[in-house]
């Protein structure tokens, strides 16, 4: 039995006419939360809504964006009312929208807020929970896909900043089901290896993408963690809830390598400086010190038995000094004083005046006559004179004023 052949392009254009008689397609409202939403350069805006069972890509053309009264946002509920039809090139179907009705946040993200909220309450989120970063981490523990740009990014900056630190990679899964638990295994398995810091995420993604990160398993695991650990989930915009539980959050995979990995040129430089400082403080102290002992010793040497022996005879030396200069100066004294005496008793020495003419008269038992009085006739006297001695015997005495 022969069968009818179609090109590709015959058989997606079979099919969008197929959509197009559809009436029901051709005029819809269809109710879901937005993600994956983005303003194109052109004006056209591209998104998909989503419930929890599925999901369907949506697009408004730039005329009907430009009427729209509100920025349509990922997590937003809304209605989408359209036309479904078949992109023939692309072979797949997708929803044009014509007008958009915002219905408020969306299911997940008011789920998401719910366990903020009760998770804030229990203090998980505290900042006196909040750990350190390490300043000098050597060991960085990762948690994120083992094939994704995450990883990438990270090894990048690793090798740009310091090649010397060991990267640890604990490999998860970082979307689907199973995301979750997957990331809890990865996170202990890396705990026990007992990394200086660990970060956990990944790349940019739609909101759903990211939901592992918010989830409440997730979440403590994070906040349990006894090591310092940074949240890179994503872009800059987006926010997971290990954001607020982590030590510390980064906008992206590669913010958190910047904050992560020290850089090995800064450290050189910062030690080098260090050095510097550290050798000028040790040379003041040492030259401080030095000045302190000079004093010290010379305090010893004045203090010690040596010191006090020194100082001992400096002033048993002065001592010396006075003693033997008040006595030449006393002796000065006593010969001027001796010369004076001398003088006044040398004009009344008998050799004086005997030279004189005067004489000196004992009696035969050596007594000194004095006094006429004292003489008697037949007296034998002794008279010495200036060179010799005269033996005479008195025959007369005779008193002054006698004749």
């Amino acid at each position: 039995m022969s069968q009818q052949i179609y090109s590709v392009s015959q058989l997606n254009a079979y099919i969008k006419q197929m959509f197009s008689t559809n009436e029901r397609l051709s005029s819809l409202c269809v109710s879901g939360e937005v993600s994956s939403c983005k303003y194109h350069s052109s004006g056209h805006l591209y998104f998909m809504i989503k419930d929890s069972m599925g999901q369907i890509a949506c697009v408004m053309f730039s005329s009907n964006v430009s009427k729209m009264d509100f920025e349509l946002e990922n997590g937003q509920k809304v209605l989408v009312y359209g036309y479904v039809q078949v992109y023939e090139r692309d072979g797949k179907y997708q929803l044009y929208a014509a007008t958009i009705e915002k219905q408020g946040k969306g299911l997940l993200f008011a789920k998401i807020e719910e366990l903020k909220k009760r998770l804030a309450a229990e203090g998980l989120f505290d900042e006196s929970r909040k750990k350190q970063i390490p300043e000098y981490a050597t060991k960085i523990g990762i948690v994120t896909a083992k094939t994704g740009a995450a990883i990438h990014d990270i090894m990048q900056i690793t090798k740009r900043r310091n090649p010397y630190i060991q990267l640890i990679l604990s490999p998860a899964l970082v979307q689907g089901e199973t995301a979750p638990a997957s990331i809890c295994t990865a996170l202990a398995r890396l705990i026990k290896m007992e990394p200086d810091v660990i970060i956990i995420g990944r790349g940019g993604g739609s909101s759903e993408d990211l939901l592992a990160f918010s989830d409440e398993s997730v979440v403590r695991a994070v906040a349990e963690c006894n090591i310092p650990i940074i949240s890179a989930v994503g872009h800059e915009v987006d926010v997971a809830l290990t954001d607020f539980a982590a030590d510390l959050r980064a906008p992206t995979p590669s913010a958190a390598a910047e904050l992560a990995v020290f850089s090995l040129e800064d450290f050189l430089e910062r030690r080098a400086s260090l050095h510097v400082t550290l050798s000028y403080f040790m040379q003041s102290v040492l030259s401080q010190k030095r000045h302190q002992s000079e004093r010290y010793f010379e305090k010893l040497l004045r203090v010690g038995p040596a010191g006090v022996l020194k100082e001992e005879r400096a002033k048993r030396q002065l001592l010396l000094e006075r003693i033997t200069s008040a006595m030449q100066q006393k002796v000065t004294r006593d010969r001027h004083s001796l010369a004076l005496l001398a003088g006044r008793l040398d004009a009344f020495s008998p050799v004086k005046r005997l030279s004189g003419g005067f004489a000196y008269v004992t009696r035969q038992d050596g007594s000194v006559l004095s006094s006429a009085e004292e003489a008697c006739i037949d007296d034998r006297l002794q008279i010495t004179l200036r060179d010799g001695n005269v033996l005479a015997k008195v025959l007369a005495v005779q008193k002054k004023g006698n004749p």
